[in-house]
C-alpha cells in the first residue's frame, strides 16, 4: 500500500472528496427519465394529446434492473442524491485513472529490469 504522502495531490483531493461524499451525503446510482403518460381517465387533457410529465428513476437492485416513478415531492431530492451518486462514480474514475498510470510504470520497470523494450502505453 502507498503512503498517503506518496500519491499526487489530485489523487489525494479525489479520495478525500469522495470519502466525504460517501459518509455526509445520501446517494443513489441510476439515471432520471422524464416520460409524458397518459393517466387513462376518459375526460383527461391527456386524451387529447397533452400528456402528464412522469419521472422515473432507473437503477439496479439485487433483484435486477428497476424503474420507480417518482412523486413531484421527492424530485428535487431525487436529483440531488443521483447527483452525488454521479460525482463519487467520478472522483472514483480519476482515483482508478491514478492507479491504472502506476501499474503501466511498475509493468514498464520490470520489462526494463529483465531487458526487454519498453512497450508503449495506450493514451488515458
Amino acid at each position: 500500500m502507498t503512503p498517503r504522502w506518496h500519491r499526487s495531490l489530485e489523487e489525494r483531493q479525489a479520495r478525500s472528496r469522495a470519502v466525504q461524499l460517501l459518509a455526509d451525503q445520501p446517494l443513489i446510482r441510476g439515471s432520471l427519465v422524464l416520460q409524458h403518460r397518459s393517466c387513462g381517465k376518459p375526460y383527461c387533457r391527456c386524451r387529447r394529446g397533452q400528456k402528464h410529465p412522469a419521472l422515473y428513476l432507473h437503477t439496479r437492485s439485487v433483484d435486477g434492473r428497476v424503474r420507480i416513478y417518482i412523486p413531484p415531492a421527492l424530485h428535487d431530492t431525487t436529483r440531488q442524491w443521483v447527483d452525488n451518486g454521479r460525482r463519487v462514480k467520478r472522483l472514483i474514475d480519476r482515483v482508478s485513472q491514478h492507479h491504472l498510470q502506476a501499474l503501466l510504470e511498475r509493468k514498464q520497470e520490470i520489462a526494463a529490469r529483465k531487458g526487454r523494450p519498453r512497450p508503449e502505453a495506450p493514451a488515458p
